[in-house]
């Protein structure tokens, strides 16, 4: 819903660089797909939009399916390709987290906020390199779930 407010799938590549290389029958299958997806999305009950593994693990994950389906207009396949296509974006993210994890604040070759370019420096003000430690101990955990916030 959110994505609908910005504008057209189209309008928002054109802002992105490189958008613009994407052809029309590219955009007008993306926008079909999140058409059915926003669908499939609103059929869901609203445990499910919090708890996606309802729709992989549980035992009546195939009937909750075939109910979201219908409720949708869809067809089943379509509510299975859903459930993969965002198994596939959570493993994605998942990974993607890991290595910015990996590379550190900064990115790769640059120093993170609490690096020392001089072992010497490190000796001084030592309030304001525990403050720097625990604020990375904070963080909100990753929301979980079709349209969580």
């Amino acid at each position: 819903n959110m994505v609908k407010q910005m504008g057209s799938l189209g309008g928002m590549l054109k802002m992105m660089p490189g958008g613009s290389s994407v052809g029309g029958n590219q955009l007008a299958a993306a926008e079909e797909r999140m058409k059915v997806a926003e669908s499939l999305i609103c059929s869901m009950t609203k445990l499910e939009r919090k708890s996606p593994d309802l729709l992989i693990t549980d035992i009546s994950s195939k009937s909750r399916l075939r109910r979201i389906a219908g409720g949708a207009g869809r067809t089943e396949r379509q509510a299975e390709e859903l459930v993969s296509d965002f198994q596939r974006m959570r493993v994605m993210m998942q990974n993607m987290a890991k290595m910015a994890m990996k590379q550190g604040p900064g990115g790769p070759g640059m120093p993170g906020p609490n690096a020392q370019s001089d072992p010497a420096d490190s000796f001084g003000n030592r309030k304001s390199r525990r403050s720097g430690a625990k604020a990375g101990k904070n963080k909100r955990p990753a929301a979980k779930g079709f349209g969580s916030k």
